[in-house]
């Protein structure tokens, strides 16, 4: 008997323990079952969002969007009953904006609250600088929102507000929270708006942060006049995630064409990381010089930025840069700006002997996939972009910083489709790389 009230306790940690083996087995389809089975009726469920999170990444979008809807309910409830919706703030709690990618969103609800997408009083962050990924990051968002410090009053705030805290699932726009977006459609009205009221990025670069940061280059052998760009390829283990991977030792073209150029590479990313060893490329993680504050001053100072999907994507965006997003997987999932140039994987369709076409890319069946196993399900075969496709962006990509003439990229056919379909689908209408459209770049 004395077990009984913590039978629900147990029975979410058994749950959790069992999803777990699943995900190591990578067993997809018991994973889905096993979340159906947890979530099967309305019983408060204080991980809602995250099983909804494995429908998502599974591409059952709508049982995603089930849970998302059911957990709503119960803040919407709590609330309610609290009372807190007539505070007027948003909250933004350290333990889902830590990662620095996550934290540089706080970027795009500062704009959202000046153009009036979203309604309130005050943006709130939870947490001490010392409880997000990148302190220095934080900081600069000190003059945008208010932080609340000390693990005490967070402890009780979180207890108290956490029904209308921000989550990475959904956010709620317009009077009263009418309009529901995704992360990705709210980040792209946002953009698309901001780039529309002609306003400039909201961050600089601290006078301070410029100094020593030139400071340092010039201690790792870039010259006074010399320039760099940044690089970060993720090389992750989270197989429902890993369409987002790639291969360092595949830049190596696109890299060597910056250093063609009179240019530098800092890679940026962690100690597990693979190492290169070329001239003129610069592994951060690997050098005394890696902190906060100097990440940040190579997402701003940087010519521009080469990634893959991952969170540091999100930072040069603060500070107005512009990106070379390659290797991209879910269409459905940019987060683009006029700044940036995308250049997606290829999917190969094996049944059929070829590639899915763009609608298909943007499809609810495939437009959200990061799982290389759920796509290969599916039929699906994922082609990582080759070296002369990267190195084809990269040169690009200075093209457009010398502003050389772009008319055919605006005339392309398949750039149009992509333009109508995105909008269609609430996302900003990247630029798709030229090599990926058959484009000459030259």
């Amino acid at each position: 008997l004395g077990l009984f009230p913590y039978s629900g306790y147990v029975k979410r940690k058994f749950h959790t323990s069992l999803l777990d083996l699943y995900i190591e087995r990578q067993d997809i389809p018991r994973m889905l079952v096993l979340v159906d089975e947890v979530t099967s009726d309305d019983s408060e469920m204080p991980n809602f969002e995250w099983y909804a999170s494995i429908h998502h990444l599974a591409g059952d979008t709508a049982r995603e969007s089930d849970l998302v809807q059911r957990q709503q309910r119960q803040y919407d409830l709590s609330i309610k009953s609290k009372g807190i919706d007539r505070l007027g703030i948003r909250v933004f709690d350290s333990s889902v904006f830590r990662p620095i990618g996550h934290t540089a969103l706080l970027d795009v609800y500062v704009k959202a609250h000046k153009l009036g997408i979203i309604q309130c009083n005050q943006l709130v962050l939870l947490g001490g600088k010392e409880n997000f990924a990148n302190p220095a990051l934080v900081e600069y968002f000190d003059q945008y929102v208010s932080r609340v410090v000390g693990d005490d009053p967070c402890r009780e705030l979180r207890k108290f507000l956490n029904p209308i805290e921000e989550r990475l699932s959904v956010v709620k726009c317009g009077p009263g929270g009418s309009e529901v977006l995704k992360l990705s459609q709210f980040v792209s009205k946002v953009n698309i708006e901001w780039e529309a009221s002609g306003q400039k990025c909201l961050l600089r670069l601290s006078d301070m942060h410029r100094k020593e940061g030139y400071k340092i280059l010039k201690s790792m052998g870039i010259p006074d006049d010399g320039w760099f760009c940044g690089l970060h390829v993720r090389e992750g283990k989270d197989f429902l995630r890993d369409v987002r991977d790639a291969d360092i030792q595949t830049y190596k073209l696109a890299i060597e064409e910056i250093r063609r150029r009179g240019g530098w590479i800092i890679r940026l990313g962690n100690s597990q990381m693979t190492r290169l060893s070329m001239d003129h490329v610069i592994d951060l993680p690997y050098t005394i010089y890696n902190s906060d504050w100097f990440n940040v001053f190579v997402f701003a100072e940087g010519k521009f930025l080469v990634g893959t999907g991952s969170g540091p994507l999100a930072v040069p965006h603060c500070f107005g840069k512009g990106l070379a997003i390659s290797n991209w997987g879910p269409l459905r999932e940019t987060a683009c700006t006029s700044d940036d140039i995308l250049l997606p994987k290829h999917y190969y369709l094996r049944s059929e002997n070829r590639m899915l076409t763009p609608e298909e890319r943007f499809s609810e069946r495939f437009g959200y996939l990061e799982s290389r196993s759920a796509l290969r399900n599916l039929g699906i075969e994922v082609l990582d972009n080759s070296p002369e496709e990267l190195r084809e962006l990269v040169i690009e990509m200075f093209n457009k910083l010398d502003k050389h003439s772009t008319a055919e990229h605006s005339m392309c056919p398949i750039q149009s489709e992509f333009n109508d379909l995105a909008l269609s689908s609430g996302i900003y209408p990247s630029r798709i790389a030229s090599v990926y459209r058959g484009l000459p770049v030259r």
